[in-house]
């Protein structure tokens, strides 16, 4: 795979899980899943203007700037004290809506994850390093909407994302 083809590819899955994201956030009537869904959306959005510059700048100056991904979510510090920030709901609260979401959510970044794995495995130099840290990303990605989930399922609480506070 050359690595237009990589980007390219790349691109069509982050649009995927971000339209995802959005149509989820339009979809919910829960002021918290709302949130999580928007950041999410924005997170993914980040992804993809990332990579149009990436793709653009390869296509122009067969260059490839691999500076730093910049997320729009809470630092990996922020998965161990989930549990203390869950938002308590009405148990009477049905969530079975946004539980569909989020399995799908689940199942569009399994899919990214799988594929950024094959990248980073099948490509050298600056372009598996750009991808490995996109599969780092989206593996925490899994993990925040894995640990949501779970809050539905075990407490019928909602796991609420911060804001990420600014530098």
């Amino acid at each position: 795979m050359t690595v237009e083809e990589a980007l390219v590819s790349a691109l069509d899955f982050e649009h995927r899980v971000r339209d995802h994201y959005a149509r989820a956030a339009e979809r919910t009537t829960d002021k918290n899943a709302n949130r999580i869904f928007v950041s999410l959306a924005i997170e993914e959005q980040i992804h993809v203007d990332y990579l149009k510059t990436a793709l653009t700048n390869w296509k122009n100056n067969n260059i490839l700037d691999i500076k730093a991904l910049r997320t729009s979510l809470p630092d990996k510090e922020w998965i161990n004290l989930g549990w203390e920030k869950l938002s308590k709901v009405d148990l009477k609260t049905d969530f079975k809506n946004e539980l569909e979401m989020l399995r799908g959510a689940l199942s569009l970044e399994s899919a990214v994850s799988d594929h950024y794995a094959k990248l980073v495995e099948n490509l050298d130099g600056d372009i598996q390093k750009m991808f490995y840290k996109f599969l780092e990303m989206e593996e925490y990605h899994l993990a925040i909407i894995g640990m949501v989930v779970d809050s539905i399922e075990r407490d019928n609480t909602l796991l609420e994302i911060p804001s990420k506070k600014s530098d």
